[in-house]
């Protein structure tokens, strides 16, 4: 038997042991004693309970497969190591160290605490990576990468300091932060750092739960945004010490997160319900609520923290909110629905409607956002057990809301952003508008809609 190992840890406590066995090509995970025995401990994820020691087979490869890059940056990263981007057990030994949520993958069977040590990167440093047709990447900072952040994005996990230091996390310190340059394609998906701090900004002024994010220039914009995946206290402050930086105070703690495709056991080619090219779809927006809700046990919380994220997604055109865009959090001893995050208009990109104009839900068996009517959204109610008049208010709420604060955050950012951003926002503003008389015109037949449903119940 050709077997390998990696140790998985939470801060410096040993989870457990990833195990891959070359020749039979097979993924397990037994957990340690230890941690089983634990009462603050967690599982990995509902399909790996810590209540039987050892798993194995296609469950483990897919939950550890889902913490790794997508499409072009897997490319990328699988290049910079000479590593198969097949090999989800290689690719994690070179940087599992720093993963989306509390995990830390590494050779060796011991872990150092959370610690304070970073190392600061320049501007220009910044500048040459996110640069448009910039020969290397963000994520490549410093070498070879060493951190894995799931997507098809360029990322690099750092450190935004107060006095706007940024820094990156020497292994077995935790980043604060995520930095997004604009897209790698930028002729296609100009702009979207700006567009992803417009989205984020406005989800919150329309109440919903997401983490704070900001714009940085090096001259060339950078997307900055908290992880919600971490315990911090601002204002975040550094000492000097030579060419390296201590945080000041406490560490930067980590929380476990689990996307819906490793709650639901599925590799990350099934993230959409409705796949473009020749692979298994995805959950539907039905399956994703009802197994969120028996997770975290807060049915009503999850509908409703799911509904405002369809109709915001469906208003601001994201045709890209996939399964891999929602989240829980392991949080005082309990799953919890985490804060939205990855909200940019895609939409906004068509010139031609029968383009980048699917939604990637089906609301009631329809993707297209003019097409869905108040029928299908009363079909979206009923998938998620809810009354009709709930997500009817929501419509009505969110595209009154959106409509208003797009208009005022244009103005407030205009300052900051040159003429071309500006002139994507606009655009991104007229879209919410277009969608929201869509929307406010299904919240009134989705009425006539339901009573049509019941008079067809009673005559069968």
């Amino acid at each position: 038997m050709a077997s390998d190992t990696l140790h998985v840890f939470h801060a410096d406590r040993l989870i457990g042991r990833l195990g891959y066995d070359s020749e039979e090509q097979l993924y397990s995970f037994q957990y340690d004693e230890g941690w089983r025995q634990d009462a603050a401990a967690f599982d990995l994820a509902p399909l790996l309970p810590r209540a039987e020691r050892a798993h194995s087979g296609s469950t483990v490869r897919f939950f550890f497969s889902n913490l790794l890059p997508e499409g072009e940056m897997l490319e990328i990263v699988s290049r910079s190591h000479g590593v198969s981007k097949y090999n989800p057990f290689g690719l994690l030994r070179k940087i599992g160290a720093e993963c989306a949520g509390a995990l830390k993958i590494l050779d060796s069977d011991v872990a150092s605490p959370d610690g304070n040590s970073y190392k600061r990167v320049t501007a220009g440093e910044l500048s040459a990576r996110a640069k448009a047709d910039a020969p290397d990447v963000l994520a490549n900072l410093g070498g070879k990468f060493r951190m894995s952040l799931a997507g098809v994005q360029d990322k690099l996990p750092a450190l935004l300091a107060a006095d706007g230091t940024v820094a990156v996390p020497d292994v077995g310190s935790a980043s604060a932060h995520i930095l997004k340059p604009n897209n790698r394609q930028w002729r296609t998906f100009p702009h979207t750092a700006v567009n992803e701090h417009f989205c984020m900004e406005l989800a919150r002024r329309a109440g919903m739960d997401v983490p704070r994010s900001t714009l940085i220039r090096v001259p060339e914009p950078l997307y900055v945004v908290e992880r919600f995946d971490r315990i911090f206290t601002p204002p975040l402050e550094f000492e000097h010490k030579g060419d390296q930086f201590e945080l000041r105070g406490e560490p930067i703690h980590r929380l476990h997160q689990i996307d819906v495709c490793q709650l639901l056991g599925l590799p990350p080619t099934q993230k959409y319900e409705n796949p473009e090219f020749e692979t298994a779809p995805g959950p539907d927006i039905s399956t994703v609520t009802k197994t969120l809700s028996n997770a975290t046990g807060e049915t009503l919380k999850v509908r409703q923290g799911i509904i405002e994220w369809v109709v915001f997604n469906y208003l601001i055109g994201n045709s890209d909110s996939h399964a891999k865009n929602i989240s829980m959090l392991w949080k005082n001893g309990r799953w919890v629905l985490a804060p939205a995050y990855d909200l940019l208009s895609v939409a906004v990109y068509s010139e031609d409607p029968e383009k980048l104009h699917d939604f990637a839900f089906n609301i009631g068996g329809e993707t297209r956002y003019g097409w869905i009517t108040g029928s299908n959204w009363l079909e979206f109610a009923k998938g998620l057990s809810v009354n009709y008049r709930y997500v009817q208010g929501v419509l009505r709420r969110l595209s009154k809301q959106l409509v208003i604060e797009a208009d005022a955050l244009l103005q407030e950012l205009s300052p900051a952003i040159d003429e071309e951003e500006r002139k994507l926002l606009a655009r991104i503003t007229k879209l919410i508008r277009v969608h929201a008389d869509f929307a406010v015109e299904s919240s009134r037949t989705i009425v006539a809609a339901a009573k049509a449903a019941k008079l067809l119940s009673l005559s069968q």
